[in-house]
C-alpha cells in the first residue's frame, strides 16, 4: 500500500490529506485466446464461427460457454476482458414474448455480469431500453457503452449494417484461489423457440490476469 499526501492552504493553514492507495506487486497474463485458431484449451461448451472476417467463439442462444483453470499462480484479484458480439435483434427491457434478454458472467458460481442488451431503436416515440453498463433492472438507451454499432448482422439480411455492436468489457474481482471457473451464458426470450438467427452473441479476444494487489 502506498501513502499519497496533499495539502491545501484554507485561511492561512495548511491542511493535509493522507490517503492509501493500493499497489501493484504482480500481475501476469494467465490466459488469452483470439479464437483464430482451433485451441480450446481450458474451454468447456466452446464452438468456433467466422464473423465480419474475424474467428470467434460462438454463436449462442440460450446457451454459453465456460473457462476453467486449475493451476493459476499466487494472486488476490482476477482481471478478465473480452469483446462482445450482440448480434441481431436483441430486445433488452422489453416484456414477454419478446424480452427481455439478458447475458450473464459467473466467476466460481458468483454473478459478476447480469444485465440486458437492446439493439433496438430510440426516438421520440419509443425506445428498447437496457440495463448494461449497469447490473439488474436498469432503464439505459439502446447500445449504450457500446464500442461500435455497425457491424453487420449475421444470420438474416447480413449484408446489412447496424445488426451487431461491440462492448470491450473488462472486470476486475477479488479471487486467490487456485482454481477458477468462469462462465459466460444467456436468458434469451423469444416468440420463435431457439431461432438463433433472430439473435444470438458471439465473444472474441478473452484474456484472463492475475493481478497481486498491496
Amino acid at each position: 500500500m502506498s501513502l499519497s499526501i496533499k495539502y491545501s492552504w484554507w485561511m492561512g493553514f495548511a491542511i493535509f490529506f493522507v490517503s492509501c492507495e493500493p499497489t501493484v506487486k504482480n500481475d501476469a497474463i494467465v490466459f488469452f485466446n483470439d479464437f483464430e485458431s482451433t485451441n480450446m484449451d481450458n474451454i468447456v461448451g466452446g464452438k468456433l464461427m467466422n464473423y465480419n472476417g474475424n474467428q470467434v467463439i460462438g454463436n449462442y442462444f440460450d446457451d454459453g460457454f465456460s473457462m476453467a483453470m486449475d493451476d493459476l499462480p499466487e494472486h488476490n484479484y482476477i482481471t478478465i476482458s473480452f469483446d462482445l458480439f450482440i448480434h441481431d435483434s436483441w430486445d433488452g427491457n422489453l416484456s414477454y414474448p419478446a424480452g427481455p434478454d439478458w447475458w450473464l458472467m459467473l466467476v466460481d458460481g458468483q454473478s459478476i455480469i447480469e444485465t440486458t442488451f437492446s439493439n433496438g431503436i430510440c426516438n421520440a416515440l419509443w425506445c428498447i431500453q437496457q440495463s448494461y453498463p449497469q447490473n439488474g433492472w436498469r432503464m439505459n438507451d439502446p447500445k449504450t457503452g457500446a464500442f461500435k454499432t455497425d457491424l453487420p448482422l449475421l444470420c438474416y439480411y447480413s449484408e446489412l449494417s447496424n445488426g451487431t455492436s461491440i462492448y470491450k468489457i473488462s472486470k476486475t474481482v477479488g479471487h486467490s484461489g487456485r482454481k477458477l471457473e468462469i462462465r459466460f451464458f444467456d436468458r434469451l426470450t423469444q416468440p420463435i423457440p431457439n431461432d438463433i438467427c433472430d439473435e444470438s452473441w458471439s465473444l472474441d479476444n478473452l484474456t484472463l490476469k492475475t493481478l497481486t494487489l498491496n
